[in-house]
């Protein structure tokens, strides 16, 4: 039901979407989920913000950075965050500079077929629950943290 929704709605970022249908979101399931099996809390407070740009909460900073890893991801179709521009201040606040967002970017979109072979190697491993996009938005994510 909430995918026809989505598909039916492609203007309107699904996040706000499932809030009114189930008035909850993907990643609020996700981080009760991690918590319930000890993920730290900074992992799982990340992923419960990290489509709130404006939330200045504990964690914030991680938060911040995966909102703008996966609008920077996006622009690869490597996942189903919306198409919307990264605020320039956020990017200020971050003190990230654009360009070496962009050539972090690269860096990672370069490194994408050794993630595929880890990927590849975990699920042999019988870890199925890893994919090539989780990897690539993490290394992202601390690219984008030490190119700040």
């Amino acid at each position: 039901m909430i995918n026809r929704h989505i598909e039916a709605n492609p203007q309107i970022n699904r996040y706000y979407l499932e809030q009114h249908l189930m008035q909850l979101t993907r990643e609020q399931i996700s981080s009760n989920l991690f918590k319930q099996w000890g993920i730290p809390d900074e992992v799982c407070t990340a992923i419960r913000y990290q489509n709130e740009p404006g939330y200045n909460g504990e964690h914030s900073t991680l938060s911040r950075l995966l909102y703008i890893s996966s609008r920077m991801l996006r622009q690869y179709d490597l996942n189903d965050a919306p198409f919307e521009p990264i605020p320039e201040s956020l990017m200020a606040e971050l003190n990230i500079n654009q360009d070496k967002a962009e050539m972090a970017l690269e860096k990672v979109l370069e490194s994408k077929e050794d993630l595929q072979e880890m990927a590849t190697y975990v699920k042999r491993q019988k870890l199925n629950f890893l994919n090539i996009t989780p990897m690539i938005f993490l290394l992202l994510s601390l690219t984008l943290r030490k190119a700040g």
